[in-house]
């Protein structure tokens, strides 16, 4: 949830290949090495010297969260699904 929170705050992410979300949040995203601390120290120097870099990953942001306030994917509609598919049917 980190990932989604910076991305719905409207900044951009540092993170890694390993977080599932670097593919979902790209356009959002510097990606730093995995386990590499020198890798994120110049991910965050880029963002803070970079104001074009930033700005662009800042204005991809409302785009990305558009699936996070539908509420299609939010959790009661995913239960109510799940819960559907093992449920019986009812009959009158």
């Amino acid at each position: 949830m980190a990932a989604a929170e910076a991305i719905l705050s409207g900044r951009p992410l540092i993170t890694n290949p390993v977080v599932p979300a670097l593919e979902l949040f790209r356009p959002a995203c510097v990606e730093a090495k995995t386990n590499n601390v020198d890798s994120y120290h110049q991910a965050v120097l880029k963002l803070a010297t970079d104001a074009e870099l930033y700005n662009r990953l800042c204005r991809a942001c409302p785009d990305l969260c558009a699936p996070f306030y539908d509420r299609r994917y939010g959790l009661a509609a995913v239960l109510k699904r799940a819960l559907a598919a093992d449920l019986p049917a009812v009959t009158d």
